[in-house]
């Protein structure tokens, strides 16, 4: 008598936080690896091996995001850049929760960028040291080991580990750059902020400076885990897009980031569609203060909010 098919174990059963980050998405890295290094100068090839090793070393214990993917800072491939950091915090309204099934304020405090670039490669690390989140609502029962009840909640933010290639020459009017990398949180699933898997991240993005406006737009996949034992991984389109106008020492500039999952027959939690637009202004050059409006577009995304920051950029 022929036995039904069991069903295929989730990679790393038995623990807490399973790997979701398949010898798949692996090679994914090492191929688009590859082609970088082609176009990359000897001097500059270290780098990128060294962000490589980030990738491919991500633990298992790791969240995926509730908020989208930052936008690439451009300024970092300027010729007088070697260093940009940034850090800042934001307050969201009427976000979603989604493994908690709670919606209300998000504080996110400590919210960083640090940039460092040598020759065509820029190694990124980014991320939130803290977040609070204060419901007000709840619109679905806490799944995927998340705590029920309404009080606030209080985790660590996640953490983003890039490396941008320059692909093209120097003596081109536009910037290619071939950007990848893994969002490796340290968050708590009980929490219900966050997802405990991993999230490989490939992008090109096309960047450029015409007198005083600037912009840049990316596209790429996420291979996105999820808390679904027989369902584990979710490849989704992540994209963003920045623009900016040059009035001396103030930069007016808006913002569109998101994600987008083919997947419409079914609703997988935590791995929800994610849109927004960010509309702020700069002051400053190699020093500056920063404010945005946001605006979510999506569902799963922020009503309004605002996010502050501080940064600068070193030679």
């Amino acid at each position: 008598m022929n036995r039904p098919p069991s069903p295929r174990p989730r990679a790393g059963a038995g623990s807490l936080h399973p790997p979701v980050f398949s010898e798949g998405a692996r090679v994914k890295v090492r191929a688009l690896a590859g082609a970088s290094l082609t176009r990359v100068p000897r001097a500059g090839r270290t780098a990128t091996l060294v962000g490589i090793a980030l990738v491919l070393a991500a633990p298992a214990a790791a969240t995926a995001q509730l908020r989208p993917l930052r936008p690439l800072d451009w300024d970092v491939f300027d010729p007088g850049t070697t260093v940009l950091a940034r850090v800042g915090g934001s307050v969201l309204e009427g976000q979603r929760a989604s493994l908690a099934g709670t919606r209300g304020r998000l504080l996110e405090l400590g919210d960083y960028t640090f940039s460092w670039r040598t020759g065509r490669v820029a190694l990124g690390l980014a991320g939130t040291l803290r977040r609070r989140f204060d419901p007000d609502s709840r619109f679905a029962e806490p799944t995927s080991g998340a705590e029920s009840g309404d009080s606030p909640r209080s985790d660590a933010g996640d953490l983003a580990a890039t490396t941008a290639v320059r692909l093209s020459p120097a003596a081109w009017p536009a910037l290619v750059v071939l950007r990848f990398g893994a969002r490796l949180p340290t968050a708590d699933p009980a929490q219900g902020l966050d997802r405990g898997e991993t999230d490989f991240l490939g992008l090109l993005a096309l960047g450029a400076v015409r007198g005083r406006f600037t912009g840049g737009i990316e596209s790429g996949i996420g291979i996105f885990g999820t808390r679904i034992p027989e369902f584990t991984q979710d490849d989704d389109w992540i994209y963003a897009a920045r623009f900016g106008y040059r009035l001396g020492r103030v930069r007016p500039q808006a913002a569109f980031t998101g994600q987008s999952s083919p997947l419409r027959y079914r609703h997988i939690r935590g791995n929800e569609d994610l849109r927004e637009v960010r509309l702020g202004l700069r002051v400053g050059d190699r020093r500056w203060l920063e404010a945005e409006w946001v605006r979510g577009l999506v569902r799963f995304s922020p009503s309004s909010g605002l996010l502050v920051s501080a940064g600068a950029r070193f030679p």
